[in-house]
């Protein structure tokens, strides 16, 4: 049940793509994701009032900053370079989270389990087509996010037991939409809500369906969700199942905006799915020999 609420979340983060795709038609990335988290900020602001006793605050604040850096500079990265290259190399959290773990917690992991970290590596990569090309300073900044995103899983598992998923993520929606609104001000300037608010002049549908995708569902529902899981599903498992957010984005790009999504992308998914199979069948091959 916890593995296909993690995949129900990555299949809402797909559809943010989506989202996202709607609120670009009038947001540039930096306003994009401030008013998202805002908006999920307020949203949900009465019951963070109401659970302030259970707040506590430093590594609300350390899961907060991760994930904010990580959006911020993932877009920044998006912009000097392919599309391609940078749907790969973000899912290299896949592999930087169970080296971390190695790291900071001496952790080990068996050889089939990096085997089906590289098969769903490889799968990504023909998910994304990737073509090999020269690494340039957009790469660079990819690589960084991921780095931060694989930290963020890790930070999520260490403290998701010490608070409700709720208000953990209310308090990461709030903070996140305070450093994006500051960031968002000092890089692009003043921005205008009048493109989603329903009765303004200058209402657009399409962005306004755009942030319920990604306040609501991607922000308050995703990441509770995430939160909740992971007190039962490791980190480095987590890591590998979130490549399916990439699937469900090509699913859903293809539907949507008549993206391409040929042979090659189709059998990268399915090489993805299978690793991921395996991968639970041998999480669970390892929980029950560990009880005997």
């Amino acid at each position: 049940m916890h593995l296909c609420l993690l995949v129900f979340t990555t299949f809402i983060w797909g559809l943010g793509f989506v989202g996202t795709r709607w609120t670009f038609d009038i947001y540039d990335p930096y306003w994009s994701h401030a008013w998202r988290f805002i908006i999920a900020g307020a949203i949900i602001s009465p019951y963070l009032f109401i659970k302030r006793k259970e707040i506590i605050w430093k590594p609300a604040i350390m899961i907060s900053t991760l994930l904010f850096l990580a959006l911020l500079i993932q877009t920044i990265g998006i912009k000097y370079t392919t599309l391609a290259k940078s749907g790969f190399l973000t899912a290299f959290y896949a592999v930087f989270t169970p080296l971390f773990l190695g790291l900071l917690y001496k952790k080990r992991f068996s050889w089939k389990y990096w085997c089906l970290v590289v098969l769903s590596m490889l799968g990504m990569a023909l998910l994304c087509e990737l073509k090999i090309e020269n690494f340039n300073y957009g790469d660079m900044f990819i690589l960084m996010s991921a780095v931060l995103f694989s930290l963020h899983i890790i930070i999520i598992e260490k403290y998701a037991h010490e608070f409700s998923p709720m208000v953990l993520n209310s308090l990461q929606c709030f903070l996140t939409g305070i450093l994006g609104l500051i960031t968002a001000l000092v890089i692009s300037g003043p921005s205008s809500p009048s493109y989603f608010i329903l009765g303004s002049k200058d209402f657009i549908p399409s962005v306004f369906l755009g942030f319920i995708i990604l306040s609501i569902f991607s922000s308050i529902i995703a990441y509770s969700i995430q939160i909740f899981v992971q007190k039962f599903i490791q980190s480095h498992i987590v890591g590998v199942v979130f490549l399916m957010e990439a699937i469900f984005a090509a699913i859903l790009g293809y539907i949507f905006f008549n993206e391409s999504l040929n042979q090659v992308q189709i059998f990268g998914a399915l090489v993805i799915c299978i690793s991921l199979v395996l991968l639970n069948n041998l999480n669970r091959q390892e929980q029950e020999s560990t009880q005997k």
